[in-house]
């Protein structure tokens, strides 16, 4: 995640003073808009705590679902080599696939990992993969978009 996009959403939050405020409503939906658009394997969310005061937390961005590539051994298996090559990662440790966005041409999925490199709490690690099919039979593009070993993110406090 970019410096810049944290910078904007304290800011936001800072100064609108809670949550459900519409500043701070707006901030949110600009920052995972802009997550989206970087690919982002993260989304912000905003949950009460503990203390009562709302917390916007990083989660998966996507819903639980099947990846397209298990349409498409080739695609699959490549996916699963360049995770493995680049990361370390084993298709063993998947743990889930989400779906962010299935729009043909471009299948925008959140592929997380059981991964004891990780440095989040949950010993998980997310990488976005993106893949476009080209046309007229060309095969497929496939980017990954995020960290091989996740970690935590910020996360912000509301005041009461």
């Amino acid at each position: 995640m970019t410096r810049f996009l944290l910078i904007v959403i304290f800011a936001a939050m800072f100064f609108s003073g809670c949550a459900g405020n519409p500043t701070s409503d707006t901030a949110l939906r600009s920052a995972n808009q802009t997550l989206e658009n970087q690919f982002s394997p993260f989304r912000y969310v905003v949950t009460p705590s503990d203390g009562g005061r709302p917390v916007a937390n990083v989660e998966w961005a996507g819903v639980p679902g099947k990846s397209i590539s298990e349409l498409a051994p080739q695609v699959r298996r490549d996916i699963f080599g360049a995770i493995m090559k680049n990361c370390g990662l084993q298709s063993s440790a998947l743990a889930e696939t989400r779906i962010v966005k299935h729009d043909a041409p471009v299948f925008y999925e959140v592929w997380v990992f059981n991964d004891p490199l990780s440095k989040r709490t949950d010993n998980k690690s997310g990488l976005s993969v993106v893949m476009t099919q080209l046309p007229n039979g060309g095969g497929v593009n496939i980017r990954y978009y995020g960290d091989c070993h996740s970690k935590d993110a910020p996360v912000f406090h509301f005041p009461n």
